[in-house]
C-alpha cells in the first residue's frame, strides 16, 4: 500500500513470545501490513534477563500501552483501530491486555 500523509493508519501491535524477538515477530508480518496499510508496533515486554512468562497480573501492560501510545502520537494512526497480535507467551498477553483494554 502507498503510504498517504492524511490517512490515519491502523496499528498492528505484534506481542512475541519473550524468548522471541520482536525484531523478527514485525519482519515476519512486515508484508501483511504493507499490502494492508497497517503501522507494526512491537513491544519487548520480557525480562531483559532471560524468559519471563506472562503471569496475568497486568505488570507487563504498560509495556505495551506506552508503546502504543508513542505511535499513536508520532504516526497518524486511527486509535479506533488498533489491533492485537500475540505469538507464544505473547498470545497470552494479547488476549489479557485486550480484555483489559477493550477502549
Amino acid at each position: 500500500a502507498e503510504w498517504h500523509p492524511g490517512r490515519a493508519y491502523p496499528v498492528l501491535l505484534a506481542l512475541s513470545d519473550p524468548m522471541f524477538p520482536p525484531e523478527r515477530l514485525a519482519a515476519r508480518l512486515a508484508e501483511y501490513a504493507d499490502r494492508h496499510g497497517y503501522v507494526i508496533a512491537a513491544p519487548r515486554w520480557g525480562s531483559q534477563f532471560g524468559k519471563a512468562d506472562y503471569d496475568y497480573t497486568g505488570r507487563f501492560h504498560p509495556a505495551a500501552t506506552v508503546v502504543l501510545r508513542d505511535v499513536l502520537r508520532r504516526v497518524r494512526c486511527d486509535p479506533d483501530r488498533v489491533f492485537l497480535f500475540g505469538y507464544g507467551g505473547g498470545a497470552d498477553f494479547a488476549l489479557d491486555l485486550g480484555l483489559a483494554h477493550p477502549d
